[in-house]
């Protein structure tokens, strides 16, 4: 992934995969995601699974997101999320964005989640992302706002997507009625996750469709 927004990352993604498969029937959805935070100048930005070096981990990213924040003079900082979402098929390609707003602390609450979301509070809430549980958190979540565009996308602008996809409180099978294989790259399985949490804690489903999740190596 050498793009400079997360657009272009999903995208460099999607078309990837897309290429690798030969398959005219394929549309390829994969997705890129992180947090940028205002003192840091959007940093970490399109680096937030990398912050610390391309073997760091998420505690480590974390700390340094801490030191950076603390050099500059603060105990805290407006930030927020994104998240991009990328779907390439042989009509063409389309990308969606979800955001959540908020502010980073320098002080970790929580125990849940992943990633910055001890340090992260969602603008309006006392809690940092940590103490949510994933119900509420998929009620906000940037990962869950931009699959509800995709959903809205693919129904709108992509012919067949009302055959194959479903937002609900389901588990997601095949469906294959039109003989169209859906791809999924590795890192939009949390997407799909969240979007199913954030069906169950009372999304509004659309019609009858389901997505088939197929694993990409």
């Amino acid at each position: 992934e050498d793009g400079e927004t997360f657009q272009a990352n999903a995208l460099i993604k999607a078309r990837a995969v897309f290429n690798v498969l030969n398959d005219p029937n394929a549309i390829v959805i994969a997705d890129d995601s992180g947090i940028s935070i205002d003192v840091l100048n959007g940093a970490p930005g399109i680096y937030s699974a990398r912050y610390a070096g391309e073997k760091a981990t998420d505690k480590d990213n974390l700390e340094k997101v801490i030191q950076e924040v603390i050099k500059q003079g603060y105990k805290e900082s407006r930030a927020f999320y994104t998240a991009a979402i990328a779907i390439v098929s042989q009509e063409g390609e389309k990308t969606v964005h979800g955001w959540m707003h908020g502010k980073v602390i320098i002080e970790r609450h929580g125990d849940n989640g992943f990633g910055y979301d001890p340090i992260f509070k969602p603008k309006g809430s006392d809690l940092s992302f940590a103490e949510m549980s994933k119900i509420e958190k998929n009620k906000i979540s940037h990962r869950a706002l931009a699959v509800n565009e995709l959903v809205r996308l693919m129904q709108g602008d992509v012919g067949r997507a009302e055959n194959f996809l479903y937002f609900g409180p389901v588990k997601f099978a095949e469906r294959d009625a039109k003989g169209n294989r859906i791809y999924v790259a590795r890192g939009l399985k949390q997407i799909i996750d969240d979007a199913v949490r954030a069906a169950e804690a009372g999304a509004r489903p659309d019609d009858q469709c389901v997505l088939e999740i197929r694993p990409v190596h």
